[in-house]
């Protein structure tokens, strides 16, 4: 995670359901199942969604989703 992590990233609705499966635990393969999109493509979206929120990694990526609503605890 990054101190420059992105207050109001502009996420797309896939990429918001992308964060939330996330948060699920669910694997590439599994998102991609659930969103009947590749397994590529759900890595494109993850790689993108990290670039938006200035994450290093997933647990980068769903601290930023807790702080800002888009997944509760």
């Amino acid at each position: 995670m990054t101190n420059e992590m992105n207050n109001k990233a502009d996420l797309s609705e896939i990429e918001i359901k992308v964060i939330q499966l996330m948060s699920e635990e669910r694997t590439s393969k599994e998102i991609a199942d659930s969103l009947c999109r590749g397994v590529r493509t759900v890595e494109g979206y993850r790689s993108v969604i990290r670039e938006k929120v200035g994450a290093k990694n997933a647990c980068g990526v769903l601290l930023y989703a807790i702080r800002n609503g888009i997944v509760k605890v």
